[in-house]
């Protein structure tokens, strides 16, 4: 099967396109995908009574500052609310900003693979992958729950191009739509130390990406890393004031938090042990192939360094530092709820993976993402409630039918209670 995706591939992209037209073509054709395979349960969303938090971002729309929520936690988080807002999104239009951050997402992070690696076929596969994974569907399926506006960001501040202000902006957004994004960004000076510092407008290798020590690496990740802090600064500033009532009605501290110390104390899953490995695992299922390679593959050229070159050595580092810290931010999730959606957030550690796999072997490294897509493709976006209860994300047929066809007919009951 991998033969033909190699072929279709060259039709799907031209040499004919350049720069970020080969990156847009990308993320909407695995947006797409990934609508259509893991498909928003348009039955809920339709009686937005059944979840509550879709009723608290319809309210925050009308009044980003209401204190009447269902659920208080999302007092801190007023960026989407404030978006809609201004913009006057309201109703079920409220979940756009989340299924648009989606496939900007993917966009972003083509263009991230791409110039860093020199293939926009490999950035595709990769890409692909993705889309079926909590990083994207999370926006494009959970509308209730705007993470992606947390990614987008986060992405948007690795990229090259951006510094300085427009960095601790950035920062600072993606932290007030949701303040897991702090895991993303923990992951912002490794990036910077490992990508190129401009892209192509092709989709050939930047020049950088052969030699990139003659940008000063730990330089640009210096960079980032005060951009990133004062980011952080601001977003503790506005966090503050939102609470202490300095803007809008200040509220005491959501019961969310105090369940998270609960959990904590007593290093024990909200849920349970098999439902967290079971979730971590969902967050991005069979793409954690990638940084477990890479990671397997960096110690065992740590301890041999006199074999390695200058820039193996340091890619080796940050795969290394990017390992160790997506099991801390993994550890961490022991102690808070919807495992699935806060794993998501180590997605930074799977793209530096991807892209250190490429660079050791090309070849090798492009099967092994197409093995990934294909299996990705063929099994569903899921997650896991209480009791290992699964959840679903259906393709658009069977959400079609689940929401719209009569109720009498025994093969659509049938239908209506797998989903």
């Amino acid at each position: 099967m991998i033969l033909p995706l190699n072929g279709w591939l060259r039709r799907l992209l031209p040499n004919s396109l350049q720069g970020w037209q080969v990156d847009l073509r990308i993320g909407l054709i695995c947006a797409a995908v990934s609508i259509v395979l893991a498909a928003p349960p348009l039955w809920i969303y339709r009686d937005p009574g059944l979840s509550g938090r879709m009723i608290d971002l319809m309210a925050q729309a009308v009044d980003p500052l209401r204190r009447d929520l269902q659920e208080p936690i999302l007092y801190h988080r007023i960026i989407v609310p404030l978006f809609n807002h201004l913009i006057g999104f309201r109703g079920l239009a409220v979940a756009v900003p989340g299924i648009a951050a989606s496939a900007i997402c993917l966009v972003i992070t083509s263009r991230i693979i791409r110039t860093a690696v020199g293939s926009a076929n490999y950035a595709f596969r990769c890409c692909l992958a993705l889309s079926m994974t909590m990083f994207i569907v999370e926006g494009t399926s959970f509308w209730m729950a705007p993470d992606s506006v947390s990614h987008l960001f986060v992405l948007l501040a690795v990229l090259p191009e951006l510094a300085g202000p427009g960095l601790v902006v950035t920062a600072s957004i993606a932290l007030l739509n949701d303040e897991r994004a702090l895991f993303s960004l923990a992951f912002l000076p490794l990036l910077a130390a490992f990508l190129p510092t401009a892209g192509p407008q092709n989709a050939g290798p930047h020049p950088d990406a052969a030699n990139p020590d003659e940008q000063r690496p730990w330089r640009r990740a210096t960079e980032k890393g005060l951009g990133l802090a004062i980011g952080i600064l601001v977003w503790v500033l506005v966090r503050t004031s939102l609470q202490a009532g300095w803007i809008g009605d200040g509220f005491n501290r959501p019961e969310h938090y105090q369940a998270v110390q609960t959990a904590f104390g007593a290093i024990e899953p909200l849920d349970g042990w098999p439902v967290w490995m079971a979730n971590v695992w969902a967050s991005f299922k069979w793409v954690w192939i990638a940084p477990v390679i890479a990671a397997v593959h960096t110690a065992s050229t740590l301890a041999s360094p006199n074999r390695i070159n200058q820039p193996q050595a340091r890619g080796a580092s940050v795969i290394f530092l990017s390992s160790a810290l997506t099991i801390a931010i993994v550890v961490i999730t022991l102690f808070n709820g919807d495992v699935w959606r806060s794993v998501a957030f180590v997605f930074p550690a799977i793209i530096l993976a991807q892209i250190h796999l490429y660079r050791l072997s090309p070849q090798p490294a492009s099967r092994l993402a197409s093995v990934i897509a294909l299996a990705m493709l063929a099994t569903p976006v899921l997650y896991f409630g209480s009791n290992l209860i699964l959840q679903v994300f259906p393709p658009l047929p069977f959400v079609l039918l689940r929401t719209f066809a009569p109720l009498q007919h025994p093969l659509i009951q049938l239908i209506r209670t797998w989903i």
